[in-house]
């Protein structure tokens, strides 16, 4: 391999990083464009805040659950994760 060959390997793992961290980010609900600069220019930073933050509640997607107070799906009418009703009555 040459030394273009290792810039183009190098640019290739960073647009990777700058992709997976702007997917985990768009399902959190949080804009995908933006994050996956953040992934490129600071991926570890970036992949720590996400794991460590709840989804967003700004994009409509995620609802908290009125009995846990955890992020659901605005369309569940169970949460999953403490398995009771919250369909409107």
């Amino acid at each position: 391999m040459g030394e273009n060959d290792i810039y183009w390997v190098y640019v290739g793992i960073w647009f990777i990083c700058g992709y997976i961290t702007a997917q985990i980010a768009q399902r959190k609900g949080y804009r995908y464009y933006r994050w996956m600069i953040y992934g490129f220019l600071c991926f570890p930073v970036a992949i720590i805040y996400l794991a460590m933050n709840k989804p967003s509640y700004d994009n409509g997607l995620f609802v908290e659950c009125p009995y846990c107070h955890e992020a659901i799906s605005y369309k569940a009418s169970v949460c999953n994760h403490c398995n009771k009703d919250i369909s409107p009555k």
